[in-house]
């Protein structure tokens, strides 16, 4: 004996699932129904933002995967030096050249063109530091500035009264945007030349350190 079955005609339409993740429940008002092997829309494929200094609810409808990864901070910094000895013209500025790199991090230094400059490639607030040895002299003033896109920036002067080698240092904290370049500069009254000093990676030389957020 053959038994017929006939299919049950589908009496209702089946729709995308659609719930909201959320807070709360809520019966909903939908007179649509989905399939028992349906997908529901959970996660996002959004890489993550970087961490802030302050906490936020957020807005997002979908959530982010249990093995997702923030971006943490990225050490961005630049520390470039002269390793030959550099004469210092009498009563005149001199822009300090710096073929030889330390560190970069982010190709802010050009050994070869423009090589006393660190140009900023990540906008931020920085620390920027120079420094000097000085060849024994009692006689005149020393000065070295930190330059800012040419311009005058932060300086110290010294007097130098002393019969020996004589070490300067310059320091500050500036808020640079991209393309924004910094150097050193050096003025002496000696009277006559005076050299810069090399020491090591050291003396001369310039750096730039992005401060963390």
């Amino acid at each position: 004996m053959a038994i017929s079955v006939t299919s049950i005609p589908r009496s209702i339409v089946l729709s995308e699932p659609a719930f909201t993740l959320g807070t709360a429940n809520s019966a909903g008002a939908a007179q649509t129904a989905v399939s028992s092997n349906s997908t529901l829309l959970v996660y996002d494929t959004t890489v993550p933002a970087n961490i802030s200094s302050a906490s936020a609810v957020g807005d997002a409808t979908t959530a982010a995967r249990r093995n997702h990864v923030h971006g943490g901070q990225v050490d961005i910094s630049c520390k470039i030096y002269n390793s030959a000895t550099v004469s210092i013209a009498n009563n005149s500025t001199t822009v300090l050249a710096f073929p030889s790199e330390l560190y970069d991090t982010d190709t802010m230094h050009d050994p070869t063109t423009n090589n006393s400059r660190i140009t900023i490639k990540t906008a931020g607030k920085y620390i920027v530091m120079g420094r000097i040895k000085w060849s024994s002299n009692t006689t005149g003033r020393r000065q070295i500035f930190l330059l800012l896109n040419g311009s005058l920036a932060e300086g110290t002067e010294d007097s130098s009264n002393q019969a020996h080698h004589h070490y300067q240092e310059v320091c500050a904290e500036m808020d640079l945007d991209v393309d924004d370049y910094v150097e050193l500069q050096a003025y002496q009254t000696s009277g006559g030349s005076l050299d810069s000093l090399q020491m090591n990676s050291l003396y001369p030389g310039l750096a730039a350190i992005k401060v963390l957020a």
